[in-house]
């Protein structure tokens, strides 16, 4: 059986509505919401990619033309995200929005 390595990394995050994260993926991780509401773009690791450009960007100017559209949800204040490994993510904030995000791995 694995074995959770704990704090692996913590993020804090507060940010203003149409703020956001670009395309990124990591190691598995815990996202909470405690104020506002966020939009998750996911795609599973063989889809994942890195990218600078702005997430509202990116859905402004690319979003409409994709071919295969990302998985989405919403995420509410009090809500709590799982995103598992190597999955490719983007975030928008719909409004002001504050929480924290515990990335983790597991030791064999």
């Amino acid at each position: 059986m694995a074995e959770l390595f704990p704090g692996y990394l913590t993020q804090f995050y507060l940010g203003p509505s149409g703020s956001g994260a670009p395309w990124h993926y990591h190691t598995t991780a815990i996202n909470t919401l405690a104020y506002g509401r966020k939009r998750w773009f996911l795609t599973p690791p063989e889809l994942s990619q890195y990218s600078t450009q702005h997430p509202a960007a990116w859905f402004e100017q690319e979003y409409a033309q994709a071919d295969a559209k990302p998985l989405e949800c919403i995420q509410e204040a009090g809500d709590l995200l799982v995103v598992p490994s190597m999955w490719g993510h983007a975030t928008i904030n719909i409004e002001t929005s504050i929480g924290m995000a515990f990335e983790f791995t597991f030791l064999e």
